[in-house]
């Protein structure tokens, strides 16, 4: 059976903070990206990431892998060579977002809908 695929993208983005400072935390990112990769319709995806001196080899090695294999064109990763709180990582993925206006715009457009939906809990 085919899956139905949307008329436009979707108007929603995945955004994804960490800090990388241990193997077992190094091969669930790998696990999240490869789910991310195998999912039939594909939201643009930004990873913000830091990690410590012993891996940061492993995860270099491991962006450049994603960078050149196919499916992952709408996946865009930041590093950053010092560890960093999630509001760090996340304020650098809105700084990119603004980079890219019309990326930026959807963003806007479903934040602004999100926290209008939930003042209707307040």
């Amino acid at each position: 059976m085919d899956t139905p695929q949307p008329s436009r993208p979707p108007n929603v983005i995945g955004m994804c903070a960490s800090h990388v400072n241990c193997v077992a935390r190094l091969g669930t990112l790998r696990d999240m990206v490869d789910s991310w990769v195998a999912q039939t319709v594909k939201v643009p995806l930004f990873i913000s990431l830091s990690t410590t001196a012993e891996l940061t080899g492993a995860v270099d090695s491991m962006v450049a892998q994603w960078r050149g294999k196919p499916g992952h064109g709408e996946l865009v990763v930041l590093m950053s060579p010092t560890p960093r709180s999630q509001f760090e990582h996340y304020k650098d993925i809105v700084d990119t977002l603004k980079d890219n206006d019309a990326v930026y715009q959807a963003f806007e457009k479903s934040l602004t809908k999100i926290l209008w939906d939930m003042s209707d809990f307040g």
